[in-house]
């Protein structure tokens, strides 16, 4: 019995453990580990950007094979506004090591990915040698494949290939598995036509540029943010110490792909504007699709056209205001680019951000 109160023990110190690092940060690592996590939504900095840490040991070895010390390490996995216009993933690592016993040896790894060669491939096997103290950083890429007009999520699992300085890291070396990446969901096509790109798809997608600061989009903004007010959806609370969504407080928007139904959200929204202000410009057809090109209209609608809370889906729960329509089309402009570059999809949830 004494074993199994000791087991609940330890768990329960591990759990504590595990909820206290929640708010740690390691600018010492990189300046984008304003906050670590060990895994899953915790580590998330953005759709492109996480800090994770993760521990593990490794045996050092003398040349007869025996056992005479342990690198007792503290690893960083992190990635820094990785592009999205890519298939190619580059993680980097640092590792924070302190040896115990007979210190004649020093041990370098080799980190990667455990995916298969159908998910992900590399090039080389590079390795960074764990001196006592910081390592320099090392940057793994892997290319992950997807197939033409598709998407895939992965669910990269760290292993650490490791070996004494003097010999050479293979894939048949002693390997510790680490930690599991935050899921990463690349795609060919979807977001936009003749693109690519990957994101980390638990991170919330928030359209920042339309700014209330900004002149060429101030009028949207302003509109933007009064349906927000009044309880239209799509305003951006994050949570204390998180990136992610407080939804207490935080209702999403969601991509619409379907061209007919984003064509007849925007004629509902027109028909409120000419109901509401006797007219609109004769430029107004642009739905805000990331495959349209934008155009002049001072016919400004909230929310969006190429979303589920559409002025047709929603049944009229939409605000439209008359506004400028080159600062209208900039913002289209904006709101096109943002679906690209975070890789929101049809259905994808997503907010937007004027303050």
């Amino acid at each position: 019995m004494y074993w199994i109160k000791y087991f609940l023990i330890s768990l329960m110190l591990m759990f504590i453990f595990n909820k206290s690092s929640f708010a740690e940060s390691a600018l010492d690592i990189s300046p984008v580990c304003t906050k670590v996590g060990q895994g899953g939504e915790e580590s998330l900095l953005s759709r492109t950007s996480f800090c994770q840490k993760f521990n593990f040991e490794v045996p050092v070895l003398n040349n007869d094979g025996f056992n005479v010390a342990v690198a007792k390490v503290t690893g960083y996995a992190y990635t820094a506004n990785n592009p999205t216009n890519v298939l190619n993933w580059p993680v980097t690592f640092r590792f924070k090591t302190v040896y115990e016993g007979a210190q004649n040896f020093i041990i370098k790894v080799h980190p990667r990915f455990d995916c298969t060669e159908n998910e992900c491939t590399f090039a080389g096997m590079p390795t960074v040698p764990l001196n006592t103290g910081l390592s320099a950083p090392i940057t793994i890429t892997p290319t992950m494949k997807v197939g033409s007009g598709g998407e895939q999520r992965y669910y990269l699992g760290i292993k650490l290939y490791a070996d004494r300085s003097d010999k050479t890291v293979t894939t048949s070396s002693f390997y510790v598995n680490g930690p599991t990446l935050p899921t990463l969901r690349c795609d060919v096509n979807l977001a936009k036509a003749n693109t690519k790109g990957c994101v980390f798809t638990d991170a919330p997608a928030v359209l920042n540029k339309i700014k209330i600061t900004d002149p060429d989009v101030n009028e949207s903004a302003i509109h933007i943010k009064e349906a927000q007010n009044s309880g239209k959806p799509g305003k951006y609370v994050a949570q204390s110490g998180s990136v992610m969504p407080d939804t207490s407080y935080s209702t999403p928007l969601t991509r619409l792909r379907d061209a007919t139904q984003r064509r007849k959200n925007r004629t509902a929204s027109l028909n409120m504007c000419k109901a509401n202000f006797g007219s609109y410009s004769s430029t107004c057809a642009f739905t805000g699709d990331s495959d349209e090109t934008p155009q002049d209209c001072d016919c400004d609608e909230y929310p969006f056209a190429a979303t589920n809370q559409g002025a047709d889906s929603s049944g009229g729960n939409v605000s439209v205001k008359k506004i400028d329509p080159s600062d209208n089309r900039r913002a289209g402009a904006y709101l096109g680019s943002f679906f690209n570059q975070e890789r929101v999809l049809d259905g994808d949830e997503f907010y937007v951000n004027v303050d």
